[in-house]
């Protein structure tokens, strides 16, 4: 079954099972059914950050005294698994699924997960073995991914650091913020190739990376007004496929900046190389400036891999931002219902146009787009 992992202020995890019901209907009262409380050894954590692993059941992964120390907890054995040490400051943290391997290695082994963290300015990936790092040597848990000479052969600034980063839902593309203020969209597959064994292997970082696009920060001596030119804060990046009409697939990256602004670009993968607008076979079809997002920093924005819609939450804000990147028939829109800040959202994986919002008035609420 689709469940929803909390990390609760109380040194508890909590447990909820993400049930369907019908989209023209708000929420039954009884949606948010609690299937499971834990509690040992987590007396002493402070959870910031919790999720499952995409690919390993009960074992949930999480973020300790707001990025201090990472871990992993095995829900059917209630126990730690792994506990990095203390004070290796985490920013931000992702998830990589990569799509089936058809030949090669890793061919036959499903979607394969990685973790993907930033810290200081620098992108790692953890070692896909969630359940050995507590076994490992501590150099052998995560390393570093090789981002500067790739980044620097196209005109990002030395020393390269990275401001955010989000990888796309199929795995095949990486968005990276700079301290440019620039955003790139990156790969280590080739265009075309037969979807093999990633390059980056378990340790990450290894492979060849190739930079597709860059989106330049526009200064003000270019006309572009402050919002463009605040700091990155986050970004996020779908992949969408060609459908019927259109010769390639499309990229939409969605950048939050500190002024509370949002920019919405989109990307078309061109099915001719040669296309005299295109630049190595991606051409830029729409950006849009959403400079009245938020009234403060955007803290994070989430893409929605069953829709079109994204959600994006503000310092200190009472409500979660929706927006319509498609045309599905739901526009940009505001959902409220929190007494106190709003800390984090997901998306319902069971119910495609609802998502799931904790704050810090203590509360989870399950919000339906459609209602």
């Amino acid at each position: 079954p689709n469940r929803v992992a909390v990390g609760c202020g109380d040194h508890t995890i909590r447990i909820y099972e993400d049930r369907p019901f019908p989209a023209s209907q708000p929420p039954p009262e009884k949606s948010l059914a609690e299937t499971k409380f834990v509690w040992s050894g987590l007396q002493k954590l402070h959870l910031s950050w919790i999720s499952f692993h995409p690919s390993l059941d009960n074992l949930v992964v999480f973020l300790s005294d707001g990025g201090s120390a990472l871990g992993c907890y095995d829900l059917s054995m209630e126990r730690e698994m792994y506990l990095s040490p203390d004070k290796i400051g985490i920013q931000h943290l992702e998830w990589r699924i990569e799509e089936p391997a058809l030949e090669g290695e890793g061919a036959g082994e499903g979607h394969r997960a990685t973790l993907y963290t930033l810290q200081a300015g620098k992108l790692n990936a953890w070692h896909r073995d969630a359940k050995q790092w507590g076994d490992m040597h501590a150099t052998k848990v995560f390393r570093q991914v090789r981002l500067a000479a790739c980044l620097e052969s196209v005109g990002e600034t030395s020393p390269v650091t990275v401001r955010a980063f989000s990888w796309s839902d199929c795995g095949k593309y990486l968005a990276v913020a700079t301290g440019s203020n620039s955003i790139y969209v990156c790969t280590d597959e080739a265009k075309g190739a037969h979807r093999s064994a990633s390059k980056w292997n378990q340790a990450g970082g290894d492979g060849e990376i190739n930079v597709i696009v860059r989106m330049r920060a526009r200064s003000e001596s270019e006309g572009a007004n402050e919002g463009c030119a605040s700091p990155i804060t986050c970004v996020g990046i779908r992949h969408s496929r060609a459908e019927a009409g259109r010769p390639g697939g499309v990229l939409t990256v969605l950048a939050g900046r500190k002024d509370g602004s949002i920019r919405i670009t989109k990307v078309m993968e061109c099915a001719v190389e040669s296309d005299k607008d295109s630049e190595g076979g991606y051409k830029m079809i729409f950006e849009e400036e959403k400079s009245d997002a938020h009234n403060h920093r955007v803290r994070s924005i989430v893409g929605n891999s069953l829709s079109n819609h994204w959600a994006s939450v503000g310092e200190g804000e009472q409500c979660v931002k929706v927006w319509s990147c498609g045309s599905d028939g739901h526009g940009d829109m505001e959902l409220g219902g929190h007494q106190a800040s709003v800390l984090s959202v997901c998306w319902s994986r069971a119910n495609p146009h609802s998502l799931y919002s904790v704050g810090e008035d203590q509360c989870m609420r399950l919000h339906s787009l459609k209602v």
